[in-house]
Formats: C-alpha cells, structure tokens, sequence
C-alpha cells in the first residue's frame, strides 16, 4: 500500500507534466531550459518509482536549478524525507510553504517530518547519553 507522501508526490509530479498553465513569470515552454528540466524531471520520478531517492533528488535538483519552479522544492523535500535527511526535507518544505503558504500536503509532511527530527534527536540524545555511562573495560597485558 503506498503511502500519502508518496500518493501526493506522484500526483504533484504529474501536474506539470500534463501540460498545466504556465503563471506569469514562467518561461515559455519551447525555452529549450524547460525541455532539460521536464526531461530531469521524468527520470526524478523513474528513479523515485524504483526506490533510488539519491538519484531522485539529483534529477529533481537538476529540475529546480533549469526551471525554478517551486513544486519541484516538495519533490525534493519528500526525496530527502525519503532518505531519513529530515532537517534537509524540512528546510525544501519551509522555502515551499513560503511561495504556497496554502499548501496542506507540505504543511502536513513538515508536521511529519519534524516529528520525525525530534524522534531522531532524542534517539541521539538517548544513545550518547547510554555511551557515556559505559567506559570500555581496556586491560593491559
């Protein structure tokens, strides 16, 4: 069963490629840096389908640098998500929800994510805490 990050991701992946109105400030589409960052994209979301999340994220970086569109930041942040980089994800999230602040699907992958950041910082925390209690038992000979 896939999960809402991933059923949201494909779906906003989608929506450029189905040909969606450009805004104002977008470039025209014969802009042959359009045609690179679709083609980036594509392969973004093959290596996404296939589980490779670092070749995703290069694509879809590849993508954000030629085209600047802002829904390829979600792309990135659910990629870096993916791959337990979660300062990383929420920090694409942030940017994303500063251009959409309407956004709900990256207001409640952040809410995920930093859940997932203070899991992980206490997880951390609890570790070097238990390793300070136990010192090595070295012997000389």
């Amino acid at each position: 069963m896939r999960s809402f990050t991933a059923i949201a991701f494909v779906l906003l992946l989608s929506a450029p490629a189905l040909g969606q109105a450009p805004s104002a400030g977008d470039p025209p589409a014969d802009d042959p840096k359009i045609e690179a960052a679709k083609q980036h994209h594509d392969k973004g979301v093959e290596f996404f389908e296939s589980g490779d999340y670092e070749s995703a994220l290069t694509e879809f970086k590849a993508t954000y640098d030629l085209s600047k569109r802002q829904d390829v930041l979600f792309n990135m942040a659910v990629a870096t998500d993916k791959l337990g980089r979660y300062s990383e994800s929420a920090g694409y999230l942030e940017r994303y929800l500063t251009l959409e602040p309407g956004a709900k699907d990256a207001k409640e992958l952040l809410a995920k994510v930093r859940t997932k950041m203070a899991a992980s910082a206490s997880a951390a925390a609890g570790w070097f805490c238990g390793a300070a209690q136990r010192r090595p038992s070295w012997r000389r000979s």
